[in-house]
C-alpha cells in the first residue's frame, strides 16, 4: 500500500551508494515450503471427501498456502472447502476456528468474530485451542479499533499461555503505541520461543522489525532486517518486495527494479506494478508508467469485485498515487467500514486531503489520535493538517 514516509525523504536524497545486493538462493527456502504445503494438500485431498474434518484441513492448508504464496485463489479454495465441511457436518459442528482465520484474513471481521464465538462455545475444547481462539479474538478487536480490549486480552494471554504468537502480538501493540524498546524486546522473546525449523515465522518476525524501522524513518535499518528475513527463508517474494522497497527509500531504485519485476512475474500482484510505475515516472518514462498503472488498475478492480473488504485497503494506495481522488475516498470509506480502526481513519484522512477536503481530513486524524494507536504516517498527517493531540 501507498506509504507517506515523509521523514524518509531527506534520507533518500543523501543515501550513500552501496554494493549490489545478492539475495540468498532459494535452497530449502520458499519453494520448498510451498512444495510441502502442496504435498500436504494433495495427500489430504486423497482422503475421505465426505468427512467434514478433511474439508476443514483442506481449508486450513489453502489458508496456509494463501499466506505464503499471495493472491486470492487459495482463499477461494478455502471458502469452498469450508462450505463443503458445513454441508457435511452435524448442526453446530464444523471447522469454526479455521473459518474464523480465513474470514479474518479477508477482513470480514463481524463474520470472523461470529466464527470465533461458535468455536469458543464448543463443549470439547482444550486449553491450547481456547488460548488460540482468545488470541484471534484479541487481534480482531484490534482490527475493529477496540484497543483497550485487545491490549488487555493480549496481556492476559501472555501471562496465561505464552507463545511466540502472544509475544509477537505484544510487539505489534507496543510498536503502534510508540513503545519501540518494548516491541523489540517482545520480538526477541517471540524468536526465542520458536521451536524447530519455523522458517516462515522467523522470516515474518524479521519483516516486522523492518516495518517498524520504515515507520520510524529508518530505511537503512529496515533493509538489514529484511535481508535477515531473506536469510531465514530464501526466495520468499514477500521478503523480496520489502527489500526492494527499502532499496528505493535508501536511494537505489536501479537495484530495486529487477526485484520488483521478478515479484510481479511470480505473483501478478498490482501493488508491485504500482511500484514499477512509480520508478518509471521517477526516470521520466511516462509510457512505461501508464502501462503499469493500467495493468494494476485492472487487477485491483478484479480483486475488489471478488473480495471487496480485503482488497479495498490495497487498491486505495493505487488511487492515492495515480487518481482519481474521488475513487480513493470511496475506497478509503469502504476500508474504514470493514476495519473501523485508527489506521483506516488515517488512510481516509489522507484520501480526503488528496481530494482537497482538509476539514474532513482533520476529523479523521482527530478520530485516530483519540485512540492509543500511533504511526509515523498519522503523526505526519497531524503535523501537515495542524491537528494537535
Amino acid at each position: 500500500m501507498f506509504r507517506l514516509l515523509w521523514p524518509i525523504v531527506l534520507l533518500v536524497a543523501c543515501a550513500a551508494p552501496t554494493a549490489d545486493l545478492t539475495l540468498a538462493p532459494d535452497v530449502d527456502g520458499f519453494s520448498a515450503a510451498l512444495h510441502r504445503v502442496d504435498h500436504d494438500l494433495a495427500a489430504t485431498a486423497a482422503l475421505d471427501a465426505t468427512d467434514w474434518t478433511v474439508q476443514g484441513r483442506l481449508a486450513g492448508l489453502h489458508l496456509q498456502r494463501a499466506r505464503l504464496a499471495g493472491g486470492y485463489a487459495d482463499y477461494d479454495h478455502a471458502l469452498l472447502a469450508l462450505d463443503r465441511a458445513y454441508a457435511q457436518a452435524a448442526p453446530g459442528a464444523g471447522p469454526h476456528q479455521t473459518h474464523a482465520r480465513v474470514l479474518a484474513s479477508l477482513h470480514r471481521l463481524p463474520e470472523a468474530i461470529d466464527a470465533v464465538d461458535r468455536a469458543r462455545d464448543r463443549i470439547l475444547i482444550d486449553d491450547v485451542t481456547t488460548a488460540e481462539l482468545d488470541l484471534l479474538r484479541a487481534e480482531l478487536a484490534w482490527q475493529q479499533g477496540d484497543y483497550p480490549t485487545a491490549l488487555d486480552a493480549s496481556a492476559e494471554l501472555e501471562l496465561r499461555r505464552p507463545t511466540w504468537r502472544t509475544a509477537s502480538t505484544g510487539a505489534h501493540h507496543a510498536w503502534h503505541t510508540l513503545q519501540d524498546a518494548e516491541a523489540e524486546r517482545a520480538w526477541d522473546l517471540a524468536e526465542q520461543r520458536l521451536v524447530g525449523e519455523q522458517r516462515v515465522a522467523r522470516a515474518w518476525l524479521h519483516l516486522q522489525r523492518g516495518l517498524l524501522d520504515l515507520d520510524r524513518g529508518r530505511p537503512d535499518e529496515a533493509l538489514h532486517h529484511h535481508l535477515d528475513a531473506d536469510a531465514a527463508l530464501p526466495g520468499w517474494w514477500l521478503v523480496h518486495e520489502h527489500v526492494a522497497e527499502a532499496l528505493v527509500l535508501t536511494g537505489h531504485p536501479d537495484q530495486a527494479e529487477p526485484i520488483y519485476r521478478d515479484v510481479v512475474e511470480r505473483t501478478d500482484a498490482p501493488e508491485f506494478m504500482d511500484a514499477l510505475a512509480g520508478l518509471a515516472l521517477d526516470r521520466g518514462d511516462r509510457h512505461a508508467a501508464d502501462a503499469w498503472i493500467a495493468r494494476a488498475e485492472a487487477r485491483y478492480e478484479d480483486q475488489l469485485a471478488a473480495h471487496p473488504e480485503a482488497a479495498a485497503g490495497h487498491a486505495l494506495g493505487h488511487y492515492l498515487d495515480f487518481g482519481p481522488a474521488d475513487r480513493a475516498v470511496e475506497l478509503a470509506r469502504a476500508n474504514l467500514a470493514a476495519r473501523p480502526n485508527a489506521e483506516a481513519h488515517t488512510w481516509l484522512a489522507l484520501a480526503l486531503l488528496h481530494a482537497d477536503r482538509p476539514d474532513e481530513a482533520r476529523e479523521h486524524v482527530t478520530a485516530a489520535l483519540a485512540t492509543p494507536w500511533r504511526s509515523g504516517d498519522l503523526l505526519a498527517l497531524a503535523a501537515e493538517l495542524d491537528v494537535g493531540e
